[in-house]
């Protein structure tokens, strides 16, 4: 990653921040666990080892149990646990990888109640038993418990989180949390269960994926809302049929939106994604001040386009096709078409696994280049980035756009002129670019360096911006020789 003004300053007021901690810890005097009773959690039926530590923010202990203890075994374990004055406990079940056997894992707070320690060991030891259960984390705390499940995809998340909660609802302020793919398509969807298992919308969502309508890519269902994700905007007018048609339609907020990924889309809290004014369970302006009507509006104008298919992937229109100068033209087209939109919604093209991630700013110039270098047959991987203004670079690597180029060149001076000659093929506009390149020989080996090239006077001349100076030496000289076409 490259640094900014702003990771400097969180740095700096790290360093200083921590002088003061420190101060504190020895003024309250060195925290420490019991390590008599940290031992005597070895002696205890189901317990394979035991480790202790500390730091600043406490002690912690962790315990590896057999992955078969039973809920009475496991009790125990977390009640002798809590004698070891520990401010935290981690508790892990043993597993057989082998045997795809469940992950589960238990974590206990100082504070949290033990009076509950059994109901965690009886849902620890039923999770294990549960089918369609990739991983259960358990974290019990002050203010109540969360879990957080994942599938194995061999079941419906729905099906297991139903399972799940039967043992979670016992615990204190209980909280689920499923994920997972549907068993056979892979669409993601997540379940949110807080208080009480949400039923009804449980029951909509059910209906709406029996139903068979193409295009859904998964639901997330949070208490008594839920997010019906569309693959593209062909799709969301059969699913909002579909949703209309469920059982439950009319008690529970549905929103049908543009997205490949569900869950990316709802997870991505900065761009406050949701309903198709901004507001709603998923909703709101993104990091551009887009919303969901935005997207669509840019959706419909790359419809123009039928050589290329567009999506969303969490609050990025991805435009996809066969050919990057072909997407680099759909994207001009669309954003001409709706230019006010076009400021605010972030763009980025992939191509056979080359990506070019444009945001608002990136001009489809640079899918042009994209382009450019994977027509030259060492090109085997290209990634291009557009910075922004607000990203806050320093030099030097403050650039218009990061371009990483992997070649296949018997040495990194042949892989360097490479890339320059086709960079000053290039009718782009940029005036700057951070390219890293790495060329692979034939034996494997894949030296690589990273340079800035700046457009002065008609050419692009390089700077190296790390490495060692030899490696900064042969980079520049080999680019010089690429770009006067030697």
């Amino acid at each position: 990653m490259r640094p900014s003004s702003r990771r400097t300053d969180r740095r700096r007021a790290a360093a200083l921040a921590i002088p003061a901690a420190l101060l504190g810890v020895l003024a309250a005097g060195c925290a420490s666990v019991d390590e008599e009773a940290v031992a005597a959690l070895e002696d205890l039926a189901g317990v394979e080892r035991t480790s202790s530590s500390c730091d600043l923010g406490g002690c912690h202990v962790d315990v590896t149990v057999v992955g078969d203890i039973g809920a009475e075994d496991l009790e125990v374990v977390l009640t002798e646990a809590r004698t070891t004055d520990a401010d935290g406990i981690t508790v892990r079940l043993d597993r057989d990888e082998d045997a795809d056997d469940p992950a589960v894992s238990l974590s206990l707070s100082d504070e949290s109640d033990p009076d509950a320690d059994g109901d965690v060991a009886a849902l620890a030891v039923a999770a294990r038993a549960t089918a369609g259960v990739g991983t259960v984390q358990v974290a019990l705390g002050e203010d109540g418990s969360g879990v957080d499940a994942s599938t194995d995809g061999e079941r419906p998340v729905w099906d297991v989180a139903e399972d799940l909660w039967r043992q979670v609802e016992p615990l204190p302020a209980p909280r689920l949390v499923t994920s997972g793919a549907t068993p056979d398509t892979g669409e993601r969807s997540r379940l949110v269960a807080d208080g009480e298992l949400p039923t009804t919308a449980l029951e909509l969502v059910r209906s709406v994926e029996a139903s068979g309508t193409p295009g859904y890519t998964g639901a997330l269902v949070d208490a008594d809302s839920v997010l019906v994700g569309a693959r593209g905007l062909d799709a969301v007018t059969a699913l909002e049929s579909a949703v209309a048609a469920a059982p439950g339609a009319g008690e529970v907020d549905v929103e049908v939106v543009v997205a490949d990924n569900v869950l990316a889309y709802r997870g991505d809290e900065e761009s406050g994604s949701g309903g198709p004014d901004g507001s709603g369970p998923g909703g709101g302006a993104g990091p551009e001040g887009a919303t969901e009507e935005d997207r669509r509006t840019l959706l419909a104008a790359l419809g123009a386009s039928p050589e290329v298919q567009a999506g969303v992937d969490g609050s990025t229109v991805v435009v996809r096709g066969d050919d990057l100068a072909t997407a680099a033209d759909a994207v001009d087209a669309a954003r001409a078409a709706e230019p006010e939109v076009a400021a605010r919604v972030p763009v980025t093209v992939e191509v056979d696994g080359d990506v070019v991630e444009l945001g608002t700013a990136g001009s489809a110039d640079l899918v042009r280049l994209a382009a450019l270098l994977r027509a030259d047959p060492a090109t085997t991987t290209v990634e291009v980035e557009a910075n922004a203004p607000e990203d806050e670079l320093e030099p030097p690597y403050d650039t218009e756009a990061q371009v990483i180029v992997e070649v296949a060149a018997p040495d990194l001076t042949t892989g360097v002129r490479q890339v320059a000659a086709v960079v000053a093929s290039w009718p782009g506009e940029a005036e700057s670019l951070s390219v890293a390149i790495r060329a692979v020989d034939p034996e494997g080996r894949s030296p690589s360096v990273p340079l800035r090239v700046d457009r002065r006077d008609g050419t692009w001349v390089a700077t190296g911006t790390r490495g060692t100076e030899e490696t900064i030496a042969t980079g520049i000289a080999a680019w010089e020789a690429g770009v006067a076409g030697r």
